[in-house]
C-alpha cells in the first residue's frame, strides 16, 4: 500500500537534489494515491505544465476543485491556477 505522506516527502527531497523527474515521479505517485491533497495537485500539476501538458494539469485541478467545492481556499486557488496557465499559453 502507497504512503502518499512518505512518498511526497521523498518527493521534496529529490527536488530538493535537483532531481526533478524523480521527483514528479513520486509527487504524482502520492497524488494519485491521495487525489484530495492540495499540495499534491499543486505538484502535479505544477510538473505537468512545465511540460506543457496543460490539458492533464487543468483536469488534476478541476477534479479537485469538484470534489473539494465546499473548499473557498480550493476553489480560488483553482481560479488562480487557471488565470495561470492560460497566461503561460501566451509567453
Amino acid at each position: 500500500m502507497a504512503n502518499p505522506r512518505l512518498d511526497f516527502a521523498f518527493g521534496l527531497v529529490e527536488e530538493s537534489r535537483g532531481n526533478t523527474v524523480k521527483a514528479a515521479e513520486l509527487f504524482e505517485k502520492a497524488q494519485l494515491a491521495e487525489p484530495s491533497a492540495l499540495p499534491l495537485v499543486q505538484r502535479v500539476a505544477g510538473a505537468k505544465l512545465a511540460n506543457q501538458d496543460r490539458t492533464a494539469a487543468v483536469k488534476l485541478f478541476r477534479d479537485l476543485a469538484a470534489a473539494r467545492t465546499g473548499d473557498l481556499n480550493v476553489q480560488l486557488i483553482y481560479a488562480d491556477f487557471l488565470i495561470a496557465a492560460i497566461t503561460w499559453r501566451f509567453f
